[in-house]
């Protein structure tokens, strides 16, 4: 794969489900098809915000698929493949790339605190990267897996010709200054924290995989080409105009909010799978006000 490529925006999406929270891979089609013109460099799905964990097997190989179908051949799909076991995940590796995905994001394993030392997860990701049929994206997620892979491992790891990238989404700028210190440049950083993405891109990020850009494209994709222009003082408004939407959807409401957001952006958002909750009807009023009173849409676009 070109690194060129890895370069740029790009959201995680959602994975749409029915009010009886069955999977309605229409809906994931009709979303991609409006995502399409938004200029992003890629799309993920099964990420974190794909809820990736609360699907079964087969349904995560139907989102791989319908994703796939919907993208043009040369649109760049990647998928997320962590699962609890180094068997089961370069199983699924495998099936991720029968389905046509172009590389995999992996995060750590975080069950087994034997299995989280570094130089275990070095093995992990080493014996994934010699058999992956596809490159593969390190997902550095704590808050979710309470794992960190310190910075100096992702150096190591950097060296493995099928290791191509980072998604780093910790937030933490002095862990991702770090990472972008240490790793070659044909090594791709991209953060996965939307409240610091012109700060990331400033540090070293090429780019991120942004929940916010979901819903806000414009603004995330006008952060990014205004740090390549070299117009940083447009850069940095946008990011504060941005920042209380993010900080209410991603962070207060996480994923129940992403989608009530997606709604009122004419795509479908719909339900999350339980146990994650729908937010309410005055959380999805505040979410309007928000989006309304941020100066970054006109009546038009919402």
């Amino acid at each position: 794969m070109e690194i060129e490529r890895l370069r740029g925006l790009f959201p995680p999406i959602p994975t749409p489900f029915d009010e009886q929270e069955r999977l309605a891979v229409h809906r994931l089609r009709s979303n991609l098809e409006r995502w399409r013109a938004c200029g992003f460099s890629g799309f993920v799905v099964l990420g974190s915000t794909g809820e990736f964990v609360h699907l079964n097997d087969g349904e995560r190989l139907r989102v791989l698929s319908a994703a796939r179908e919907a993208l043009p051949g040369d649109a760049l799909l990647i998928g997320g493949c962590s699962l609890h076991s180094l068997r089961d995940t370069m199983a699924y590796i495998h099936a991720a790339a029968g389905e046509g995905v172009d590389a995999v994001l992996v995060n750590t394993p975080c069950y087994y605190p034997q299995a989280r030392e570094p130089s275990q997860l070095a093995a992990y990701y080493r014996h994934l990267a010699d058999r992956a049929p596809v490159p593969i994206l390190l997902y550095n997620v704590p808050q979710f897996t309470g794992v960190s892979i310190p910075p100096h491992l992702v150096a190591e790891l950097a060296e493995h010709p099928n290791i191509i990238g980072i998604k780093e989404s910790s937030g933490n700028l002095r862990v991702l200054t770090e990472i972008a210190r240490l790793v070659p440049s044909d090594f791709v950083v991209l953060t996965g924290s939307a409240s610091t993405f012109y700060p990331a891109l400033l540090i070293g990020a090429q780019g991120g995989i942004l929940a916010a850009a979901c819903v806000a494209w414009e603004a995330c994709r006008g952060i990014f080409d205004a740090v390549q222009s070299g117009q940083l003082t447009k850069a940095r408004h946008l990011q504060m105009q941005l920042l209380p939407l993010i900080e209410a959807i991603t962070t207060r409401w996480g994923i129940g909010g992403l989608k009530a957001a997606m709604d009122l952006r004419g795509l479908y958002g719909g339900p999350p799978r339980a146990p994650l909750p729908s937010v309410d009807e005055s959380a999805r009023a505040e979410i309007e006000h928000l989006f309304t009173h941020s100066g970054l849409f006109s009546p038009l676009e919402l």
